[in-house]
């Protein structure tokens, strides 16, 4: 038996000392993946949630507004806003999206600049 406390002991030692001499190190691994060039995905400013530009990004018309497919979600609106960056938003034109959809008119005259949108999508209106 005391040969087995001898060999148990001596191998405690060592595996304290692998660790205190910085045998704890992990091994560099070899991937099979190598880098590419990232890729920007266009992004729809119809279904996306966002600010969008009026005309550049969203066309004037009239619009069914619906929900899109984002599961995140929870809460779904749009707001029209009188810049192209969405920091002055027309207030009265803020609304939640309702189950069966609502319409939305981005009039011609340039008195709205900009969209902007929480998951919910911009379709045709029919």
């Amino acid at each position: 038996m005391t040969n087995h406390r001898a060999v148990l002991a001596g191998l405690a030692a060592a595996v304290l000392g692998l660790g205190a001499c910085g045998g704890n190190e992990a091994p560099a691994l070899e991937s099979p993946f190598t880098p590419s060039t990232s890729v920007e995905l266009p992004i729809d400013p119809y279904s996306s949630s966002g600010s969008w530009k009026i005309p550049e990004q969203v066309q004037p018309g009239r619009y069914r507004v619906t929900a899109n497919s984002d599961p995140v979600v929870s809460l779904r609106w749009y707001t029209l806003c009188r810049d192209p960056f969405c920091e002055d938003t027309i207030s009265e034109t803020t609304s939640y999206a309702s189950e069966g959809g609502d319409y939305v008119t981005i009039p011609n005259d340039g008195s709205v600049r900009g969209i902007k949108n929480n998951g919910v999508k911009l379709g045709p209106a029919e």
